[in-house]
């Protein structure tokens, strides 16, 4: 897969506003509009996973989407098959609350089985809310999962090389194993939060979430 990320990630409420835009509501624990060129793990990012191995780079140009106010602000990060894995700390993590991301993507190729990318990530262990693309047809759909490799997708087929807007939540629930993670794709900017595209309960809560990651 190859996927270029231009991310501003929202947490953790934003309560019947704007989807992707913060509200008086929303504390942005993280954003990332890559204004720097070269390898993210010189600019704040760290590695945990296949270090030095294609390396991820912010390279010119950024990835823009129609009045997104963090739209066309730096460069972008470039994705590809396999490669080092690398994360980016929260201000302060996360133990309660429902938790937004937001970020624009751009996908040249997926494979036929699928690949997450992209996901909120807890250093004591685990990805949640993790972001998929798979091929299909002549384009590629995206998915979501909680946290394991049973995904749900959107069945929209989307175009290779259009930027796409998509928006997550981890939507925390009092009981046990019973929080939701749930998708967007390029929702009414500035309107209230709909009913999710899709959304996935498979496998455990997170506890404390304390980074983004994004994976190759």
């Amino acid at each position: 897969m190859n996927t270029r990320l231009l991310s501003r990630f929202l947490v953790p409420l934003i309560a019947a506003g704007a989807l992707a835009v913060p509200s008086t509501h929303a504390q942005v624990l993280l954003e990332e509009n890559f204004t720097f060129t070269g390898p993210l793990t010189s600019n704040g990012w760290t590695a945990f996973s296949g270090a030095g191995t294609s390396v991820i780079n912010a390279n010119a140009p950024g990835l823009t989407y129609p009045n997104l106010p963090s739209s066309g602000v730096g460069n972008a990060a470039d994705i590809t098959a396999s490669g080092e894995d690398i994360r980016n700390p929260l201000s302060e993590a996360s133990t309660s609350g429902d938790l937004y991301t937001s970020f624009l993507v751009n996908v040249s190729s997926a494979t036929a089985t699928g690949d997450y990318f992209y996901s909120f990530y807890a250093t004591s262990g685990g990805y949640f809310g993790r972001i998929f693309a798979r091929s299909s047809g002549a384009g590629f759909q995206i998915g979501i999962s909680k946290n394991t490799t049973t995904v749900a997708y959107d069945t929209t087929e989307l175009a290779f090389g259009t930027t796409y807007l998509v928006v997550a939540k981890i939507t925390r629930n009092a009981g046990t194993n019973d929080d939701v993670a749930s998708l967007w794709i390029n929702p009414v900017l500035g309107g209230p939060e709909t009913a999710a595209l899709v959304s996935s309960t498979s496998g455990g809560d997170p506890v404390t979430i304390d980074n983004i990651s994004l994976r190759q």
